[in-house]
């Protein structure tokens, strides 16, 4: 993050929304704006804020957030890039964020609904369809991974959060 806020990547309109959502159309703008100039790193204390608010508590299970992840640090159509490195059905761009869309829609239900049907009942889950879901979000994971792990934003971010 320090290293695109400081570069001339094309991430500008990215970086406004996510202050946007950081610092809120509420706050003080002009407060939190002063303590950044005259901080020491001013870049790291931005690098910080987006990190604390964004990341900490987001989840990046849906493709909307996954790409704006990656657009944060400059990398654009990863799911594009991905659907060139993955062989057979349903592994289109659409495909896999579709793919992925559906199985964050049945967690979400898991979690949130207790995953219940239209009469109050659980719906079943099937060993095959747990199995599926494990088997495409690592394979999404470890593609992703192989792809931008040279990144060196990408590898701040794996080591920061496998630590």
């Amino acid at each position: 993050m320090p290293r695109v806020l400081t570069s001339h990547v094309d991430a500008n309109e990215t970086l406004a929304k996510v202050m946007d959502e950081v610092k809120g159309k509420k706050n003080h703008w002009f407060k939190y704006l002063l303590r950044c100039i005259n901080s020491k790193d001013a870049v790291a204390e931005l690098s910080g804020d987006i990190q604390e608010k964004m990341f900490e508590t987001s989840s990046f299970m849906n493709p909307e957030r996954i790409e704006w992840a990656y657009e944060l640090i400059g990398i654009g159509d990863v799911f594009g890039e991905i659907a060139q490195q993955w062989q057979g059905p349903n592994t289109t761009r659409e495909g896999i964020k579709r793919k992925l869309s559906t199985y964050g829609r049945r967690r979400h239900k898991i979690v949130h609904e207790s995953d219940l049907d239209a009469n109050g009942f659980p719906r079943p889950i099937r060993n095959e369809y747990a199995r599926g879901c494990k088997n495409f979000v690592t394979s999404l994971v470890d593609r992703l991974e192989r792809r931008y792990s040279f990144h060196p934003d990408v590898l701040a971010c794996i080591i920061a959060f496998r630590s």
